[in-house]
């Protein structure tokens, strides 16, 4: 499989650590994978073994962290940041852990059986690069929002904390109240992004095709497999946490304001 590897695509798994490998999983890699996902998903799933899992793992990890800190820096959260990061991070961990077990189920479903750590592999690199390409348009809707209504997500946060369960009727609200021509600016360019993060995705997915040794039908029925049923666990669990989820939202919303006896109107913040 080295050997393919090497002669088909320019990949040499067993070659000496260059300074993104010898990262750990870190920035210079996760730039690697960003612009070049072919190459590090074939590097690290094509062989697999337990070194490629680990790297694996840190690069999830870093992007996780990183995207949730791209989110959090607009929302004027001060040292709630952390808890934002953090809380955000062991969310993102699960969320991974699961779509990584329906996309090695959707592999499976088409026939290719590629081993259980070089599907964890795959998966990790293709949920933190998605991750990273959605953060990235979020940050720039999150900027041009609160640059159009300045003080907006302090608003959201205080009512937030006096009203937990009251969270989807604000975004409801917001919705129905419409935002200022920044805002709609910044969903344009969240937009470009946001079909970068789809064309990168294609082309991650097309790695792991090459990395397992499939060919392009089978690939298509995982990708349509592994969609399916993550549309279809999503709607399950989205219905059924929403209560569960209130008083952990209670708990979120108080650390993240430095001052919980603060509250702002919206209609103070649009004046």
């Amino acid at each position: 499989l080295a050997a393919q590897l090497q002669q088909r695509h320019g990949v040499d798994p067993s070659a000496p650590a260059g300074p993104a490998q010898r990262a750990g999983g870190g920035a210079l890699e996760l730039v690697e994978l960003l612009a070049q996902p072919r190459r590090v998903i074939l590097r690290r799933a094509g062989p697999g073994g337990r070194d490629a899992l680990q790297r694996a793992t840190l690069l999830l990890l870093a992007s996780l962290l990183l995207g949730n800190l791209l989110i959090g820096l607009p929302l004027e959260l001060g040292f709630g940041l952390v808890g934002w990061v953090l809380n955000g991070t062991l969310l993102g961990l699960l969320a991974a852990a699961g779509g990584g077990a329906l996309i090695t189920a959707g592999w499976r479903v088409a026939g290719v059986r590629s081993g259980w750590q070089r599907s964890v592999i795959g998966a990790a690199c293709l949920w933190a690069g998605g991750w990273l390409c959605l953060a990235a348009g979020l940050l720039v809707f999150a900027l041009a929002w609160a640059i159009g209504e300045p003080g907006v997500f302090t608003a959201l946060l205080s009512r937030w904390r006096t009203n937990p369960q009251g969270a989807p009727g604000e975004w409801a609200a917001l919705a129905d109240a419409g935002v200022g021509a920044t805002a709609l600016a910044g969903v344009v360019l969240a937009s470009a992004f946001w079909l970068a993060g789809l064309a990168w995705t294609l082309a991650a997915w097309n790695a792991l095709r090459i990395a397992f040794g499939a060919g392009p039908l089978r690939a298509a029925v995982a990708g349509a497999v592994s969609l399916a049923t993550f549309a279809t666990s999503e709607l399950t669990v989205t219905s059924s946490a929403s209560a569960a989820l209130s008083p952990l939202v209670s708990i979120c919303s108080a650390s993240l304001a430095p001052d919980s006896s603060m509250r702002v109107d919206r209609s103070l913040v649009r004046r």
